[in-house]
């Protein structure tokens, strides 16, 4: 939960809105809700990609296509990706 809160006030700092759902739920209802509310961009962490310092996000607007990120370039990337949109 630690990082996660560290990549909310990263993106908060720098101005992009971020949501973060600590609800306790299943993975899958919380993407559905995240689809629903329409969040453009999803960031994902798990214990195996953490232990590799990555982070996943996934892009509603790309194709939905799922990037693995090392931990100190999500910032860049989401930007990146909000741009597009």
């Amino acid at each position: 939960m630690q990082r996660c809160l560290e990549i909310y006030k990263e993106l908060e700092d720098c101005g992009i809105s971020a949501l973060l759902d600590d609800r306790d739920e299943r993975a899958g209802v919380k993407f559905k809700d995240a689809e629903l509310i329409g969040i453009p961009v999803i960031v994902t962490l798990g214990k195996k990609t953490l232990k590799e310092n990555k982070v996943e996000i996934k892009s509603r607007k790309q194709n939905k296509e799922v990037f693995l990120i090392d931990r100190e370039n999500v910032k860049n990337k989401i930007t990146q990706l909000l741009e597009a949109v």
